[in-house]
Parts: structure tokens; C-alpha cells; sequence
């Protein structure tokens, strides 16, 4: 590193090349009009000239490439959306919430609080949130904690001696915020301003630099009187959390009972207290509180439904086979000529790439006829509330060993050890899978904040506490241990559940037999 270089600083050069190599042939030309989109969740949307050559660009159209829900769709046939239809979504939502907000400041004889540059960049940074997304979204997003780099990057900025620099945001919003401010993004974005806004925006790195802070989910500027601009893309109540909620949901054919428009219309700017001074966010006002209910009831819904569901789980699991022979095997391996040997390899990678890649790895083609031919693997035990004998208080609990392997690295050896009992492989198409729950991140409900009847500021998490929602992900937990069909049999069963029961510190059940067991006359 050079003197005052920071880690930050060390990976946005790094990502400065992958940004170069993307862009390589790409030139914004001169849009002349508007362009209208229609979507099946919102509905009719208008671009402007700037955004369009912007989307245009091949960072943005790779999105179109990787699916929002990963390989949702081999258990849910229509969850077919991709990354680049929530962050129109997600552009759309942010400025309805806009236009809200500024009606009533309007109404109340008070200046726009959003201004039409903060409303054009905050339109940007919607469109640009996720372009630090690899392949199948999320599955990969998980695997890079390995890479210690990434990890030392955000504990700089959650460690930085200024406050607004206090952050920890997740691994891709870290790269998508990193991406905008490269100086190969900037040259691109400055010709398409060039090209296509005559006004508001003028200064294009300054513009960068905020989008960057938005998506990060920092203070605009570092400055607390502006945190709620930041808040549209990155908050409690932002326009991401809406989208996903909707669009997931959509696709999938799980009905909502969220009502967008009574939440949209509750929200407003007020000031909400800091362990020193206060900041200015998005609030919600107190008779919307149900509204915002039943969109955190219908995001725990999606994780226990969806997200968790079982062929889900077993699929996912493939992909990470996949995906951790290539990270383990960097200078051996590759997939689309592309080697796993730092974060930044990952972003080469889409979903087209990842399911029909050319590899040379005979065990990864055989992963990939697997998910081809949705040859997934089959539930040997199911470990929940209901399959471990003495758990009958009134409120199942989930075993303390468990929170263990709530880490990857734990997680993997457990697994490891099963293989090796057994006599299975360590990877391939022969081996043993552990699928754990994802269960839902709330955090955000801490720093959610309504406005009471009289002004005041009340903690979301005191009207609608956080633990109600908690409770239902507590009922509806569930791990699982998949394996190859043909494979198991009772005596396979018995030595995979002595193994848990061991581990674990529990007693399993009847309840944690596979029907497959059943099916096939066994027990």
C-alpha cells in the first residue's frame, strides 16, 4: 500500500480494472427523449435520457443476466426476475416515496426536501445498488467472507475515527459502492452527462461520491442533517426492502397483504436521537405502523416459504459445490476461463455463466447436469422443533450448538466429517450436503423510528417488537442433510443422525426421517 492508501482506497483500484474491462467498448450516445417501461409489480415507469444510457452500459445489462432469487425458480417455476428488474423496481418505489414526502412538505408551505438533483441521484443509486452482484445473487455474495481482503475493508470503515464513516455495509453493497466511485466509472458517467443532462447534475465525481455514500447506506457527504436521502436506498424503511418484498413475492405467487401505498404515504423527514446529536431520516408516522407490520411479516413469510424451503436449500447447496471447488482449486479450475483466486474474479461471473460455462473440471460439468436436469439431492434427516424429543415447551427452541454452525467455516467442517463417517465424497456429485436457514436480518428495525400523535419520536422496535417477528422464524426453523437418492438407505440414516444427535447435543426423533424411507417400504 502507498503512504496514506487506505484499504478502501486498495480495493476500489482493484476494482478500477474490472470496471476498465467492462466498459472497454461501451460510449453513452445522446438520448432524445424519455423512455417508458411497464412493469408487472408497479406498473408504468419513466426513464430519463441520463438513466437510460446508463442502463444501457454492460455493467447494467449483466444483471439481466443473474437472478434476483438465485435458483428459486426450480421449486417456484415463475420466480424467473432478475437483478436488473428489481433495480427499476427499486428506482420507481424511491420515487414515489420522493414525491410523497415532497406533497406533503408542499402541503405544509415548506421547500421541497428533495431537491431535483437529490431526486436524480437518488434514481441513480437505485440503479446502480446491486451492480456489485455476482452470479445467483446471494448464494455467491455468502462465499466471500473466505476472502479475507473484503472483511478488512469494511472493518475500516465500521472502525474509522469519523463517525459518519461508522458503517458495515454487506459484501456487495460494499463493491457496487466501490464500483461507482473507480475512475474508469467516472470517465463513462461524466461522457454520458455529458451526452444527456443538461442540468441538474454538474459536478459528476461529486455526484458519484454521494451515490456511492447511498448505497453504502452512509450520509450523504457525511453530513447527518442528510442522512435521510442516503435513508431512500439504504434504511429501515428504504425502497429496496419494498421492491424485493413485492417482486419476490409476485413472482413466486405468494399473496401479500401489505398495503404499499398506506406505508409510502406514512413516511416523512424527522429528526431521531444519536448517542451523541441527532440526524434527520425517514420516519414513519404512526398510524401507518400496520402497513410496515405486514411488510416485515411478509419478508419473514418469505424467508420461512421460499427462501428456506427445502428444495430451495438442497439446490443451493449444489451451486455452493460448485462454486467452493473452483474457490479451493483457483490455480487448477475454471469456469468460463475464469479462475476464483480474489472477490473481484466472482463479478466475471453471471448466472448464464455459471450453469453453462465451459469448464475444465469433469465434476463440475457433472454439478452442472445435476442443476440441468434438476437432479437435486434428497432430504436424509430433517432436523426441527418437532423432530427432537424433550422440546415441547410451549415455544420450540433451537438447540444452542446450532447458533454454532451459523458460520460458514462450522458449517463445512460438520459436513466434512459426515463425508468422511460415511464414506462419502468431499465434493461432486457423490457427496453429503448440510442445508441451515437463513433466517431473516431485522437489525433494521432497531434504527426504525415513528412519529407519535404529539411529535415525538418513538423506536419502531418498542411498538412492534423486533421478537414477534423473531418468534415465527423460531417455529418454523429447519436443517437439513441431503444427499444423492439412490445413496440412502437406514443404515446410511442411523449414522447421520448418531452424528448429529452427537454434535448437537439432542435426541432425534421419528419426525427426522425422510419420506423417501417410507416411500420405498424401509420403515
Amino acid at each position: 500500500m502507498q503512504p496514506n492508501e487506505t484499504m478502501f482506497d486498495k480495493l476500489t483500484s482493484k476494482v478500477d480494472s474490472w470496471v476498465k474491462k467492462w466498459l472497454k467498448n461501451y460510449t453513452p450516445r445522446h438520448i432524445s427523449e424519455n423512455k417508458v417501461i411497464k412493469d408487472p409489480v408497479w406498473g408504468m415507469m419513466s426513464l430519463s435520457p441520463l438513466e437510460i444510457s446508463i442502463l444501457d452500459s454492460p455493467l447494467l445489462q449483466r444483471l439481466r443476466r443473474i437472478h434476483q432469487t438465485g435458483l428459486v425458480n426450480l421449486t417456484y417455476p415463475s420466480a424467473l426476475h432478475t437483478r436488473f428488474d428489481h433495480s427499476l423496481g427499486m428506482l420507481h418505489c424511491a420515487t414515489l416515496i420522493m414525491e410523497s414526502i415532497n406533497r406533503k412538505e408542499k402541503t405544509q408551505g415548506r421547500v421541497h426536501v428533495f431537491s431535483e438533483l437529490d431526486e436524480q441521484e437518488v434514481r441513480l443509486a437505485c440503479l446502480l445498488h446491486d451492480i456489485g452482484h455476482s452470479t445467483l445473487s446471494h448464494l455467491t455474495e455468502g462465499l466471500y467472507s473466505y476472502y479475507t481482503f473484503i472483511s478488512d475493508v469494511k472493518d475500516e470503515l465500521e472502525n474509522s475515527v469519523q463517525p459518519y464513516m461508522k458503517i458495515k455495509p454487506k459484501n456487495h453493497e460494499l463493491l457496487s459502492g466501490v464500483i461507482v466511485k473507480t475512475p474508469s466509472f467516472l470517465s463513462m458517467f461524466e461522457e454520458a452527462v455529458k451526452s444527456n443532462n443538461p442540468n441538474p447534475i454538474r459536478i459528476p465525481s461529486d455526484t458519484l461520491g454521494r451515490i456511492s455514500d447511498m448505497i453504502m447506506g452512509r450520509p450523504v457527504d457525511g453530513n447527518p442533517e442528510r442522512a435521510y436521502i442516503s435513508d431512500i436506498v439504504n434504511g429501515p424503511y428504504d425502497a429496496d426492502r419494498l421492491d424485493y418484498t413485492f417482486r419476490d413475492s409476485f413472482f413466486t405467487g405468494l399473496a401479500l397483504g401489505t398495503d404499499a401505498e398506506k406505508f409510502i404515504s406514512g413516511l416523512s423527514i424527522g429528526d431521531v436521537p444519536l448517542e451523541k446529536g441527532k440526524r434527520k431520516s425517514i420516519v414513519l408516522n404512526i398510524n401507518s405502523v400496520s402497513s410496515y407490520d405486514h411488510l416485515v411479516l411478509s419478508k419473514v413469510s418469505l424467508y420461512s416459504t421460499v427462501y428456506n424451503h427445502q428444495k430451495v436449500l438442497a439446490t443451493n447447496q449444489v451451486v455452493k459445490n460448485i462454486l467452493n471447488i473452483l474457490r479451493k482449486n483457483p490455480s487448477s479450475f475454471t469456469l468460463q476461463g475464469i479462475k476464483l483466486k480474489e472477490v473481484i474474479d466472482f463479478l466475471d461471473l453471471t448466472d448464464w455463466d455459471f450453469l453453462i460455462g465451459q469448464t475444465n473440471s469433469s465434476v463440475i460439468k457433472q454439478l452442472q447436469e445435476i442443476i440441468a436436469k434438476r437432479d437435486i439431492p434428497i432430504r436424509y434427516v430433517r432436523i426441527t422443533p418437532l423432530s427432537i424429543e424433550n422440546n415441547t415447551n410451549m415455544l420450540p427452541s433451537i438447540p444452542p450448538a446450532i447458533l454454532k454452525y451459523s458460520e460458514l467455516d462450522e458449517q463445512e467442517k460438520l459436513r466434512e466429517q459426515i463425508c468422511h463417517d460415511l464414506g462419502f465424497d468431499d465434493s461432486g456429485p457423490n457427496t453429503i450436503y448440510l442445508g441451515f436457514p437463513k433466517n431473516p436480518d431485522l437489525r433494521e428495525l432497531v434504527d426504525a423510528y415513528c412519529q407519535n400523535y404529539d411529535g415525538a419520536m418513538e423506536n419502531y422496535n418498542t411498538i412492534s417488537p423486533m421478537n414477534y417477528f423473531s418468534l415465527y422464524s423460531q417455529y418454523r426453523w429447519a436443517v437439513y442433510v441431503f444427499g444423492p437418492y439412490k445413496k440412502l438407505d437406514e443404515k446410511i440414516y442411523n449414522k447421520i443422525s448418531s452424528i448429529i444427535n452427537e454434535k448437537l447435543n439432542i435426541q432425534l426423533t421419528t419426525n427426522s426421517r425422510p419420506k423417501t424411507l417410507v416411500k420405498r417400504g424401509i420403515i
